[in-house]
């Protein structure tokens, strides 16, 4: 074969390699959707193809070694280079087919669900995004189509970590579904706590072409929290105990005072029946209560509750019911009351009993002498009561102070407190005047009682740096035979009373009508000589 043919036969092979350059490139007009582009390419090949056949069909034009090698280095290059760009036009082609797919999967099941939905391809250019995800952010799909996720959406400081955790993905250097939190931000600039799911996608070979990050919004969420927890905070910060439960009792919050209260830490009594931490007292209190907590929304009761010490500490607690997200919670805050409980009682002990002695006043008396005598009459028995009075009291104010009279009558008070039974009432009426009021005591009884009160009343007193022997004179009267109402028996005695002063003090005496009667006068005259000038806290008494 001459050199001639074979020049010939290159420029043949050539002219077939841009004949199939040509038509590999109409081939690439359904991939990539641009007809006149390639119809112009493949003109051209056509041209290019027609001139290295045309050297072999012009006898005048013979064929070189140079025109058969450039020839056929073009005709190579030409047709390597449509192949390969076929080969990028249908890779391009499979990735978009699997983020469509992709898209269509997550539109059909993610939407549904509220979700954010970003598609990236594994630069992190955005392919697809849903129309929840344009809401959050404030952006169009059409305007955030192709821009950089990372660079438009993340915001400045979480970029690196961000786009660090992605690329693991994209490399498969991480393998499976990612779960990861970080925010984005929007046009408006605030920023949105997200919780993200992201899967790498993979075309029909298994390479990796892109990520879709499903996401849902935890701003509000955290927000809430983030007020829960304050919430919680000022309420441990309380001294009231909180406790919250469910309708079943179940408790499902409790703050540190209730954990104080109780001795128990806060997981143990998360999801516990409050019935446990009751008494019976206080789960009666309450279930009494309960139909009216369900139709006005808030009861207030008291109770008593054990405290982790053993000690009994008296609560005042108030239920309130609360109907949210068709569940019903009851919210009970429990006060300790025991400084006000003995306040109040500091009150009731003022108003009922001698501030000097201790005690019982007149009105204490005679709230306890009605409800005797009242008993008396029902059921019948007899009473005593003996009217007291300290003898020349005023003299020892003068002589020693009133400070040392006030210790005289504080150690006469404690003598008579211990001498008598807790079932009888030993009151300070006056200046220097005590009254005994004796249940189911008859005269026989009385007498011997008198007596034995004067005779610890006797006792000598070591005070002011002087011994000195106090006396008594007593008067006695006996229910019914004396009186049938407390008003006529306390009356009697102490006409009785100065029957004995009359006789010369430091001593008793029995009412006796036909004998006492006749000091009623000069009884009511001498009373107020003696009272000038006597006052209950500083008694000055004749």
């Amino acid at each position: 074969m001459t050199p001639q043919s074979i020049f010939e036969v290159i420029l043949y092979v050539a002219a077939g390699m841009q004949v199939a350059a040509a038509v590999s490139a109409l081939c690439l007009i359904p991939l990539s959707g641009r007809r006149w582009f390639w119809i112009v390419i493949s003109t051209g090949l056509a041209v290019q193809a027609y001139r290295r056949l045309y050297l072999v069909l012009d006898p005048g034009a013979p064929a070189t070694a140079r025109d058969a090698l450039s020839s056929l280095a073009v005709s190579l290059l030409l047709f390597v280079g449509i192949i390969g760009v076929r080969s990028l036009f249908i890779s391009y082609r499979h990735t978009h087919n699997e983020l469509r797919a992709e898209r269509l999967r997550s539109a059909q099941y993610l939407n549904i669900a509220k979700a954010i939905i970003v598609i990236t391809d594994c630069d992190g250019r955005i392919d697809y995004i849903n129309q929840q995800a344009c809401d959050l952010l404030g952006a169009r799909a059409d305007d955030a189509f192709g821009k950089n996720w990372f660079d438009t959406f993340v915001p400045e400081h979480l970029k690196d970590r961000v786009r660090e955790g992605f690329q693991r993905m994209t490399t498969a250097a991480q393998e499976g579904d990612d779960y990861v939190e970080y925010a984005i931000v929007g046009s408006s600039g605030e920023e949105h706590d997200i919780v993200w799911h992201r899967r790498v996608i993979h075309d029909e070979s298994g390479r990796i072409v892109g990520v879709r990050c499903a996401g849902v919004d935890t701003t509000d969420r955290r927000r809430t929290q983030e007020e829960l927890a304050f919430r919680s905070l000022l309420l441990d910060k309380t001294t009231d105990c909180v406790i919250v439960t469910g309708s079943d009792g179940r408790i499902v919050y409790a703050n540190d005072a209730v954990c104080a209260l109780t001795g128990v830490p806060r997981q143990e009594l998360l999801d516990t029946d409050i019935r446990r931490l009751c008494s019976a007292e206080t789960l009666r209190r309450y279930e009494a209560r309960v139909e009216d907590l369900r139709r006005e929304g808030a009861v207030i009761f008291e109770s008593d509750v054990v405290n982790a010490s053993g000690l009994s500490v008296p609560l005042e607690l108030h239920a309130h019911l609360i109907r949210e997200d068709q569940r019903e919670l009851i919210v009970i805050v429990g006060r300790d009351v025991a400084e006000r409980k003995r306040a109040e009682e500091a009150v009731r002990h003022m108003a009922y009993h001698d501030v000097l002695t201790g005690l019982p006043n007149r009105a204490l008396l005679w709230d306890r002498a009605e409800m005797l005598l009242a008993h008396l009459g029902r059921h019948g028995g007899e009473c005593a009561v003996v009217f007291l009075d300290i003898d020349k009291l005023k003299a020892l104010n003068d002589s020693l102070g009133h400070t040392a009279g006030d210790e005289i009558l504080i150690i006469l008070a404690d003598r008579l407190r211990r001498l008598f039974r807790k079932a009888d009432t030993v009151a300070r009426v006056g200046g220097d005047e005590f009254v005994v009021l004796l249940e189911h005591t008859g005269r026989d009884a009385a007498i011997r009682t008198a007596g034995k009160l004067l005779d610890a009343i006797r006792v000598p007193i070591e005070i002011a740096g002087s011994v000195i022997e106090p006396t008594a004179s007593a008067g006695v009267a006996v229910y019914p035979e004396d009186g049938l109402d407390f008003e006529t028996l306390l009356r009697n005695a102490d006409r009785a009373m100065y029957g004995a002063k009359d006789r010369g003090r430091d001593g008793f005496s029995l009412y006796d009508p036909k004998v006492h009667a006749e000091f009623d006068t000069g009884i009511s005259g001498a009373r107020n000589v003696e009272m000038t000038g006597a006052a209950d806290s500083s008694p000055e008494p004749a």
